[in-house]
Parts: C-alpha cells; structure tokens; sequence
C-alpha cells in the first residue's frame, strides 16, 4: 500500500475511533468494549482493553482493515468508497457492505457512487430498526454515524 493510502487509512481509523466510537470503557451486548473493539468479536479481556492506549488500538484496526480497505480501493479506484465500505462493514456487516457497493457502483461518477452507497445504508438501517423493536432505539446513533462518516469521507481530497 502507497503512503498515501495508508495515511488516509490511518486518518480514518483515528477520527472513527476517537469520534464515533469511543474512548471509555463500556459494557454491551458484545461484552466489554472500548475504542470499538469488544471481548466478542475480537477476543480481547476486559483488562486488555481498560490498559489499551489509543496506539494500540489504532494498530489493531489498521492491521485487520488495511487489506480490506487496499481490495476495496483496487477495486473501486476509489478511496471514498473504500472508507465507506469499512465503516458499513464495521456497523452492519461485511455481507451488507458487499450489498451497498453493489449498488453504488451503479452510479456514473464518484460523487455519485458514494450518495448511492450512503442511501443505500441508511435506507438498510431503518429497515433494520423498523423489523426489530429491540434495535429501534439505536436508530438515531447509527443515522448520526452514517451522517458524520458521510462529511468525513466527502471531504477527503482523493
């Protein structure tokens, strides 16, 4: 991966961290969770993450999504997209991310193809919230994510 993209990754990585998921450690239905890592999906202890530093944290994430992000972007041409997919794939899934590209890819330009990719999520998510009255309090955070990662990756000179 060129410096390039690998600093874009790295900028994303830390404003996803320190902006949407958090600092402190925390309890839910993924067990104990800080920095948006859990004790379920990432094998963690609850005393490996109350002593983690935000570096390490960092350098988990870069490590599990460099190759992801790097065949999304080889696959796209297209970093925005490839930030998109990461974060879709973080709240939703990998096999929802897939869906949204999908979709996306459909547009005619970039611009296009990433406001494909955010309707697409945000239409997925209510209906998510709509069919499941347990995760209809999520709701407005996961609308408020996707917002913010929207200006995020919309300001990204790629």
């Amino acid at each position: 991966m060129n410096e390039k993209l690998k600093n874009i990754l790295q900028g994303y990585i830390e404003f996803d961290i320190v902006h949407l998921e958090g600092t402190e450690l925390s309890s839910d239905d993924a067990g104990c969770t800080r920095y948006g890592l859990n004790t379920k999906y990432d094998g963690l202890s609850c005393e490996e993450l109350q002593n983690m530093t935000i570096d390490k944290a960092i350098q988990i994430y870069y490590n599990k999504l460099s190759d992801i992000f790097l065949n999304i972007y080889n696959q796209t041409q297209s970093i925005k997209l490839a930030l998109m997919y990461l974060d879709i794939m973080n709240l939703q899934g990998q096999s929802q991310a897939e869906r949204c590209l999908r979709f996306a890819m459909r547009g005619m330009t970039e611009e296009d193809r990433v406001n494909r990719m955010t309707y697409i999520r945000m239409m997925k998510l209510f209906l998510l919230a709509e069919n499941n009255e347990n995760l209809n309090k999520y709701l407005d955070g996961w609308l408020n994510r996707a917002f913010k990662v929207y200006r995020y990756i919309y300001n990204i000179n790629s």
